[in-house]
């Protein structure tokens, strides 16, 4: 598992362009290359929760506010509110 800041891309690892709200693609490969199981990121301020190659994505929401979609793309769900992480040896569980 691996948890950070941002997400490691918006919605596909070939995602080429880079943005500041994601890592850059670079260092990204690098990271998917030593990945399985899932990755938490927060920064878009958005929820979002997908399956990519067998990786489990989930975008964390914040927990203070959201970005008004005049001032924000809305690319998944805008929420806030407190997220629980159950982690066991079969896996992880998320709500």
């Amino acid at each position: 598992m691996l948890l950070l800041h941002k997400p490691l891309f918006q919605d596909s690892p070939l995602d080429e362009k880079p943005h500041h709200r994601y890592l850059p693609p670079a260092s990204r490969r690098r990271l998917l290359g030593l990945m399985s199981g899932a990755v938490l990121g927060g920064h878009t301020h958005q929820y979002r929760d997908q399956t990519v190659d067998a990786v489990r994505h989930i975008w964390l929401p914040s927990t203070a506010f959201y970005l008004p979609d005049g001032l924000q793309d809305r690319l998944s769900e805008k929420v806030t509110g407190l997220s629980v992480l159950d982690l066991t040896r079969d896996g992880l569980r998320f709500h």
